[in-house]
Formats: structure tokens, C-alpha cells, sequence
């Protein structure tokens, strides 16, 4: 990592890895699919609300960084639009030297894939009826789809973890992102950040999520 988080940043980053660390245990220590579920619904789940401006993406960015030194992980990054999306990118790579950023739309091959892999992309790309989200779900040539990507990736022994910007916004109970969440992902840990300053939509969201 190249830039030095502040205080505050550094406390919220150790408070998100204590509990991925813990729920990283939990995992290892199951012998089914359905306890790993419930050890990553319980454990592996964290929101971090924080007012724009604060380093919700440093923070996010490190807590990724040092947990993938720890365990086998691949990650997914989501931005609320697609204009965020090469300025994620462009994050990752200057300030996190742990971290390598792969293309979703091409670099989907599970041999060669490392710890710290960070796939940035948006909702729209991967849960939606677009033509991009089908191209995306469908085996190619080259890389095969997604689904059967994170599903060559666990069988690879590496773990899921999914970090998304704006949550508030773009994950909602109902939605194709949602769906595609729940029934493809499946990831392991999830890190949200978001800025909403309504305590009680933070709340409808954490139980919806």
C-alpha cells in the first residue's frame, strides 16, 4: 500500500478484518455447503457508513489488500456506475501494490488466478438483461462465463469476497443485483460502504442485504 490511511482509517480497517478473521474460521472449520452460508450470512457481511469524503475506497482497498495476504480470496468491486469504474481501477493499482486488477470482460480463467485478484465491474454488467451481462454469462472462446468461473475459482480452494461502493444505492431487496448476489456469487465476505445519512435506510438495508 502506498498511501497512509489516517487514523480513523486504520481503526475501521482492523475492526473489518477482526470480524473477517473470525468469520474466515468459521469457514475453514465447515464441513457442508449450507454452515459455510450461514458462517458468511452471519459473520462474513459488514456495512461501513461513512460521509463522503471520509476514504471509504481506502479503507475498503486495504481491508482487501492485508486479508488477502491471510487467505486464498478473489474479489469482486462493484461501482455504482460505470464511469466509476476505470477510476476504481485506476485506485487500485497506484495505491495498492497487493492488489492485481483484472478485466471481467476478458480475463476470466481460474489457472493463473492469484490472491488479491480484484475484478471491478458494475451491477448492470453481471445481473442484468443487457447484452454486456449475457456475453458475460455465457462461455466464450477465450474465458468461460462468469457462473462457471466462480465456480472453478472455489474449486480452486480460493474464497469469494465481494466490495460494493454507493450499497445504499445500487443493492436494494428486490433487484437483479440482488439475485445475482445471492444465487451466483455466493460470496464468502462482503465489505458495503456507503454514505447515506439516514440511519433508518442504513437499517432497511442491512436486514434486506
Amino acid at each position: 500500500m502506498k498511501v497512509t490511511p489516517k487514523r480513523y482509517q486504520a481503526e475501521a480497517k482492523d475492526s473489518v478484518l477482526e470480524i473477517f478473521r473470525y468469520a474466515c474460521q468459521q469457514i475453514d472449520a465447515t464441513e457442508d455447503p449450507q454452515s459455510r452460508l450461514a458462517a458468511s450470512a452471519h459473520n462474513g457481511c459488514v456495512l461501513i457508513q461513512a460521509p463522503t469524503g471520509a476514504g471509504k475506497t481506502l479503507i475498503a482497498g486495504t481491508v482487501a489488500e492485508e486479508f488477502s495476504k491471510e487467505t486464498d480470496i478473489i474479489w469482486f468491486w462493484f461501482t455504482p456506475f460505470t464511469g466509476l469504474v476505470e477510476q476504481a481501477r485506476i485506485a487500485i493499482k497506484n495505491d495498492f501494490q497487493g492488489l492485481r486488477v483484472r478485466d471481467i470482460s476478458c480475463e476470466r480463467v481460474a489457472r493463473g488466478a492469484r490472491s488479491g485478484d480484484v475484478y471491478v465491474t458494475t451491477w448492470a454488467s453481471v445481473a442484468a438483461s443487457r447484452k454486456e451481462a449475457r456475453r458475460l454469462r455465457v462461455d466464450g472462446d477465450e474465458s468461460v462465463s462468469l457462473d462457471h468461473f466462480l465456480g472453478q475459482l472455489r474449486e480452486s480452494g480460493f474464497k469469494i469476497g465481494a466490495l460494493i461502493d454507493e450499497a445504499h444505492h445500487t443493492f436494494s431487496t428486490g433487484t437483479e443485483s440482488v439475485k445475482f448476489y445471492r444465487e451466483v456469487l455466493r460470496p464468502d465476505f462482503t465489505l458495503m460502504i456507503t454514505a447515506t445519512p439516514d440511519d433508518q435506510d442504513a437499517e432497511s438495508f442491512r436486514k434486506s442485504s
